[in-house]
Formats: structure tokens, C-alpha cells, sequence
């Protein structure tokens, strides 16, 4: 359940997302870029996870507003 949570929150999920997106190379796309995601954070320090997720917060956020406006 919280591998799930943490998924929507970083905007891995989207549980709106076009299901033409929904295909089977764009869900192995997202594995892969999760599982590198995961990788990454493991290595950082704990400032650095702090920076990290400010930035990610940041490109969520930007990425949402390009949706909404397309």
C-alpha cells in the first residue's frame, strides 16, 4: 500500500491518465523509470533526498498545468 501511495504523490500514477497512454510499452516505460527513481533516491544523502524531492515536487507541479492546459 505505501509503494502505491508514494507512486501517486510523486506522479508515477495518474489515475487519469489517457488510456492511450495505458499501453504496453508506455507501463514497461514507467517501470523502468520508477525502478531507476527508486534506485537514485537510494543513493543520496539525506539532503540530497530533500533537494530531490523539491525538485520533483516542483516538475509534478509543472507537469500537471502542461496537462491541463493541452
Amino acid at each position: 500500500m505505501k509503494s502505491i501511495i508514494n507512486e501517486l504523490w510523486h506522479g508515477n500514477i495518474v489515475p487519469q491518465e489517457d488510456s492511450r497512454t495505458n499501453s504496453k510499452e508506455m507501463k514497461e516505460l514507467l517501470g523502468y523509470m520508477s525502478r531507476h527513481h527508486e534506485d537514485l533516491e537510494k543513493s543520496f544523502s539525506d539532503e540530497q533526498k530533500e533537494m530531490f524531492e523539491k525538485f520533483h515536487d516542483c516538475w509534478s507541479e509543472y507537469t500537471r498545468h502542461i496537462t491541463i492546459m493541452s
